[in-house]
């Protein structure tokens, strides 16, 4: 756990740190990749100095307004029987005779922070080594998780800026090859160093750690006033002994806190269904590989193998999961290509929400459990999708054994007076699908149309995507719901399990997107470099 000291405005922050802001805003794009830094064709202080440039442009000047530093750091964890915990602080010399000037602080804050990495560092390496002696930071099977809670949006830019500006650290543990960072949208969802992992604690449970203790363990954090910390108040710390100690005792307890929730939903987890939740950096990522992990039957397909030998051919059964065949797997999850997924998207309405000003007596209001992972129990469409775009005379058995999405031309019969059964996508002003009466035309869900032909809808069918009608996650939502069943509402393991069943539902409808690499270094100006006495400061 890290806690920080803001003061001043952005313009003092971005004329104090005027060397590392120079890099052209061009040169950056934020799009979800793992940034490998692999610059072989430059020097390795060309290499520290733009990924320096690009840590300080891309994530700080753009995200903070304020001036933020780490005055102090803990970590803590238990291996066998024996805890292991440290704390780190600023030093309180510094504040001895008068406050010290920013720069000063700022200093100060650099080197605890690499020392905290060092020491957290080594301490992994140690924690493999230990495990299994073949092991190490970078080599070996078995990894070494680092959580922070709210890692994403504010510890991990720390993390990220101590790794890039120290060379001490860069040189230590090679992190111009070895250090990735996964993000998205200005965000940090992950840090890797070889076989250590920083994530983001926030992002499995999203709830404060104070509740989250709470919740889990009946503990919560110790009392001591973080808030609007000014250059007086850190002074007044640093010169109470005692005021200072009450300080380092909140950070650590922080850090237990967090260990200890985190150790009980990993167990958990692993007891009910066998799955280790630190697997993944995020809960959608953890909801999608869990059930093709444990609830998804990769299909096969088996084939003749033939060889020569001298006494003629040969041929033995063997099986292969790339040479599945869209006739032989019905019940397989296929990729969807781009116009097809554009043709689907359109039918992709999401939950009908109306508001009405609703009137009763004596009357009861309902709420469904977990709705969107009730819709998973229903028939899913699987296989390999079948489009057609010629116009036929369908028969009412084509219409009523077809499974997937149509597009139409519909019309509402006359003096309806009943909810209408098919929304239509309004463009701007209005902006949202709205359920009326009339003609429309556009694609639709089968099963939904099926609906509104029984309502008296008058239907002429355009195209069609054909799929196959197979209930595959109703298993895993039996599972899941089971264990919200054993935890009151609000409680971190109900909410857990509920984000897992809806984060399953959404990540199948997930858009295609096309991430671009991000551009790590300016060609000209390393090469402008090249010729330049480089100043090395840690």
């Amino acid at each position: 756990m890290i806690e920080f000291y803001a003061s001043f405005d952005k313009d003092k922050e971005i004329e104090i740190n005027k060397e590392d802001s120079e890099m052209n805003k061009e040169d950056i794009e934020m799009n979800k990749e793992d940034i490998e830094i692999d610059l072989d064709e430059v020097n390795e202080e060309e290499r520290f100095d733009v990924n320096r440039e690009m840590l300080q442009t891309n994530y700080f000047v753009k995200r903070f307004k304020n001036i933020l530093f780490p005055i102090a750091a803990s970590f803590y964890t238990s291996e066998g029987n024996k805890n292991v915990s440290k704390t780190f602080s600023l030093t309180s010399n510094i504040f001895d005779k008068k406050i010290p000037s920013t720069i000063n602080i700022l200093k100060e804050s650099q080197i605890m922070m690499q020392e905290f990495l060092i020491e957290l560092i080594s301490l992994a390496e140690d924690l493999l080594k230990k495990r299994n002696p073949t092991n190490s930071l970078f080599y070996g099977d078995d990894k070494v998780i680092i959580y922070m809670h709210n890692l994403s949006s504010f510890d991990g830019f720390f993390i990220l800026q101590t790794l890039l500006k120290s060379r001490i650290l860069n040189y230590t543990f090679n992190l111009n090859k070895k250090l990735k960072v996964t993000s998205y949208e200005g965000l940090i969802y992950r840090i890797k160093i070889g076989n250590l992992c920083f994530q983001d604690s926030y992002r499995v449970i999203p709830m404060s750690l104070n509740k989250l203790s709470f919740l889990l363990l009946n503990k919560q954090k110790k009392d001591f006033d973080v808030e609007n910390i000014n250059s007086q108040k850190l002074q007044h710390i640093f010169k109470n002994k005692e005021i200072l100690e009450k300080m380092l005792e909140y950070c650590l307890y922080d850090s237990i806190l967090l260990y200890e929730s985190m150790i009980l939903i990993q167990k958990t987890f692993w007891d009910e269904l066998k799955f280790d939740i630190t697997s993944e950096s995020t809960i959608s990522n953890t909801a999608i590989n869990f059930f093709f992990s444990k609830y998804y039957e990769f299909p096969t397909q088996y084939y003749w193998h033939t060889t020569t030998k001298k006494d003629g051919l040969s041929a033995k059964l063997k099986y292969d999961n790339k040479r599945v065949t869209v006739s032989t797997h019905h019940n397989a999850i296929f990729y969807t290509k781009p116009f097809l997924d554009q043709q689907l998207r359109s039918a992709y309405f999401g939950g009908r929400t109306e508001l009405y000003k609703p009137q009763t007596s004596n009357g009861y209001v309902f709420d469904i459990n977990s709705l969107y992972a009730f819709a998973l129990m229903y028939d899913m469409p699987y296989g390999s999708p079948i489009y057609e775009n010629e116009y036929k005379n369908w028969t009412t058995n084509e219409f009523e054994s077809f499974f997937g999405f149509l597009k139409i031309i519909f019309i509402t019969p006359p003096n309806y007076d009943i909810l209408p059964v098919l929304p239509r996508r309004y463009p701007p002003p209005i902006s949202h699908n709205v359920y009326c009466l009339g003609i429309g035309e556009g694609w639709y869900f089968s099963e939904e149309i099926k609906l509104a032909r029984q309502k008296g809808y008058k239907l002429k069918i355009l195209e069609s995507i054909k799929f196959t009608p197979h209930k595959g996650f109703e298993k895993f939502v039996r599972d899941f719901f089971s264990i919200r069943q054993q935890y009151p509402k609000g409680h971190p393991l109900n909410l857990l399990a509920k984000l897992i069943l809806n984060s399953t539902y959404g990540r199948f409808g997930i858009a295609l997107t096309t991430h671009k690499q991000m551009k790590t270094f300016n060609q000209i100006k390393l090469k402008e470099k090249k010729n330049k006495k480089i100043n090395i400061n840690i």
